[in-house]
This record gives structure tokens, C-alpha cells and sequence, in this order.
């Protein structure tokens, strides 16, 4: 568990994040929902695969955009997934927390193919999804994690080498918590960390109909390739021939 061998006293996180990230900048890109449509149609009919999901699409877009604009062979994608659906003796539905663990997913070395990322992906994910799994998991998860609290100190998780974090908000309808404001209330991610992942619907917008199919990506990367990356994001995803324009499917 790569994503739990790091710890350090509460004191010193923020300068390791600080000290890890002080090259890194953000990007921000919008996906139209017709676009990526098209994308998972795509990829659909190519794997045979009707479970493979957006976000399944969505990531493997973002690794082979990676890997073309020069940020290292992204080999490995790190999934943070929920088990509080999962039928099992040990997952309680009315207790309150944070029901995360973590799919890592071995893409193998340099990896091309969007579609065949994206089936994989899929692949890892539902294997993952067996209680079996996630008990095992869990059980070597939670025993690092209260070694750590015992003693007193917190997770620092670095960005490995070689490896796309991913933590969606797709499944969520969070625009249906307004707080009374309908199409007024804003979410917005904070943080950055090098290759993490962070997907989520757009904000609402009464005068673009249709918008709440939009979806907005959010990550890291290197100083020195944020335009290369701001540049071939916008070229391909908003060509009228996204995806059929890309080379990679």
C-alpha cells in the first residue's frame, strides 16, 4: 500500500505538501457531455463493453494525455472507490464516515491504447468490488492507520512516479444540495497534488441548458507542462471530431 507508507508528525505535513508540490500547477478543463458521449460510445463499441463507465473513459483519456505530453509513462492508476454498497458482514449502511479504499490498477509499462486503459480500468474495478478484496484491504489499511494515529502522527500522500491518483465525484448529484439556492449554490475543489485526478459536474448556469451533462476536470501537473498539456487538451476535446481525431483510441 504505497498511498499509506508515508507518515509524518501533524507539524510537518504542510511543508512536505508544500515541498512536493512546489513545481506543480493546476489545470482545469471543461468535457461537454456530448463529447464524452461520444468518447464512451466509442470505446464501448470497440472493447465490447457496455459497463465501462465514464469516468473509466474519462481517466484513460487523462493518462494517454499524459503520456504523449511527456510527464512520464503513467503505468499504474490508483482509484479511490466506496464500499458502503457492498453486501458484506462488516459494511453497516447507518454508520456515519469516510468508506474509501483505494483500486490500484497495473496498466503495464507504457500503455497506449485508450480503449484498452479504459477496459482495464474496468476490469480492476469490479474485481476490486468483491468483499473478499476490500476485507483484506481494509483489515492491513486500518491497522496502518491506527498505528500512525497512535503515534500521533498523519498520512502524507505523495504523488508516486508513474502513477494517475483518480478521485471522482460523477456518482454524486451534488447540485441537489443547494442550501435553498437552486442554480446558485458552487463547489469547488481545492488542493493540488502532481497527477490527481479530481472529476466532477460543472456548476449550474440557468443560461447554458443542458450544462449540468458538462463535466469539469482538475489536476497536476508539472510547471513545465501546463501548456503543452492546456494545449492538446483544448485542440482534441474541442474538435466536432472528438474522439474519432485521436490516434490513441
Amino acid at each position: 500500500m504505497p498511498h499509506l507508507a508515508h507518515t509524518y508528525h501533524r507539524s510537518e505535513l504542510a511543508a512536505q505538501y508544500a515541498g512536493m508540490n512546489r513545481d506543480v500547477v493546476r489545470v482545469d478543463v471543461r468535457v461537454s457531455g456530448a463529447a464524452l458521449g461520444r468518447l464512451v460510445d466509442v470505446v464501448r463499441a470497440r472493447t465490447r463493453e457496455r459497463a465501462v463507465s465514464r469516468q473509466d473513459c474519462l481517466t484513460a483519456y487523462v493518462v494517454t494525455v499524459l503520456n504523449r505530453c511527456g510527464a512520464g509513462s503513467i503505468d499504474v492508476v490508483a482509484n479511490a472507490a466506496s464500499y458502503r454498497n457492498i453486501a458484506a458482514p462488516w459494511v453497516d449502511a447507518a454508520v456515519a464516515g469516510n468508506p474509501i479504499y483505494i483500486v490500484r490498477t497495473d496498466l503495464g509499462r507504457g500503455a497506449q491504447r485508450l480503449s484498452d486503459i479504459a477496459l482495464t480500468i474496468r476490469r480492476s474495478i469490479e474485481k476490486w468490488r468483491e468483499p473478499a478484496f476490500i476485507g483484506a484491504h481494509m483489515s492491513v489499511a486500518s491497522q496502518l492507520m491506527l498505528d500512525a494515529a497512535n503515534a500521533r502522527r498523519s498520512m502524507f500522500f505523495a504523488a508516486e512516479p508513474g502513477v494517475l491518483s483518480v478521485n471522482s465525484n460523477l456518482s454524486l448529484d451534488w447540485q441537489s444540495a443547494d442550501f435553498g439556492y437552486p442554480s446558485r449554490a458552487r463547489f469547488h475543489t481545492s488542493g493540488i497534488n502532481e497527477r490527481y485526478l479530481r472529476t466532477f459536474h460543472v456548476n449550474p448556469n440557468p443560461k447554458d441548458h443542458g450544462q449540468g451533462e458538462n463535466i469539469e476536470m482538475s489536476f497536476g501537473v508539472s510547471a513545465s507542462l501546463r501548456d503543452k498539456v492546456v494545449d492538446m487538451l483544448a485542440t482534441e476535446l474541442d474538435s466536432p471530431a472528438f474522439p474519432v481525431n485521436l490516434d490513441v483510441l
